[in-house]
């Protein structure tokens, strides 16, 4: 059964994501999925999720699309999430420059509004 994650545990998820640690990001997330529904405070007080992290970070797009993938498979309640902002990670993929492929976004946008519509 998935336990709710500390504070200590979601900067520590944060830190993760920050360093592109996403084959660590997505080993915690297989075993605890709950993880993916908690927000993580930036460095600048602002909410954010792992979904919004791997939508904007630069590092490898198969591994973060990986991680978006599993999240929205197993909890697609996280792409009802906005961050600090405002913003649902649909909201954030449509209006970056994110680093991926055409392809790899447009399956993921269809992903995400599958998972809310």
């Amino acid at each position: 059964m998935p336990v709710s994650p500390t504070s200590t545990q979601m900067y520590s998820m944060f830190r993760l994501c920050r360093q592109d640690r996403w084959r660590s990001i997505l080993n915690t997330i297989l075993t605890n999925p709950e993880i993916a529904l908690t927000p993580m405070i930036m460095d600048n007080h602002i909410a954010t999720t792992i979904v919004h992290q791997a939508i904007t970070s630069k590092s490898h797009t198969a591994i973060r699309a990986k991680v978006i993938a599993t999240i929205l498979e197993q909890t697609p309640t996280a792409a009802s999430i906005r961050n600090g902002y405002g913003s649902l990670p649909l909201h954030v993929i449509a209006q970056r420059n994110t680093k991926m492929d055409s392809q790899t976004k447009e399956r993921l946008i269809l992903m995400l509004v599958r998972a809310h519509p």
